[in-house]
């Protein structure tokens, strides 16, 4: 049986995973999940991605970097954040 992978295979080794949220709205809002090596890069991909033309909202939006599992920080492929055995 095939699982499918934690970590897209077109995301770098080097990038990290970053949250990025509309704040100033309650509640915040869950704009996109991208990968980048820093804060404000993942902020502009967010806003490419999710199309926000709009000033005033590119302003509003936070990035969290997101706390990987065990099998992304080894860049496993291991499903439900256990380690594959073969």
């Amino acid at each position: 049986m095939s699982r499918k992978p934690t970590r897209p295979k077109s995301a770098p080794s080097a990038d990290v995973a970053w949250i990025i949220t509309r704040i100033g709205a309650t509640p915040a809002k869950h704009v996109a999940r991208v990968y980048a090596p820093d804060e404000k890069t993942a902020i502009a991909k967010a806003i490419e991605e999710a199309g926000i033309t709009n000033p005033q909202l590119q302003q509003k939006l936070a990035a969290r970097r997101e706390k990987l599992n065990v099998c992304e920080e080894a860049q496993l492929d291991c499903g439900y954040g256990r380690p594959s055995h073969s």
